[in-house]
């Protein structure tokens, strides 16, 4: 399945799961504090608070449909503060 990658939602700084995309740049932005990932460089942090890029999900297709092929790739979730 070629081209096509998923990321997980929620973002590695706190936590937020709502995505603004930004066409300009073709990066995607968490509205809760601004930080921004490069989709097409492996969800890469290129902007704002968070310390680390969105973990990939492998795909594949089955029933002519994508599914997911494995567990995320890095750890889903974000750093909590102590």
């Amino acid at each position: 399945m070629q081209g096509v990658v998923a990321y997980s939602a929620v973002c590695t700084h706190t936590g937020c799961d709502l995505w603004e995309w930004l066409a300009e740049t073709r990066t995607i932005k968490c509205p809760c504090h601004f930080s921004t990932f490069d989709v097409k460089d492996g969800a890469r942090v290129v902007d704002g608070p968070a310390p680390r890029r969105l973990p990939a999900l492998p795909l594949q297709v089955a029933d002519a449909a994508p599914v997911a092929g494995g567990g995320f790739i890095g750890r889903v979730g974000f750093e909590q503060g102590g």
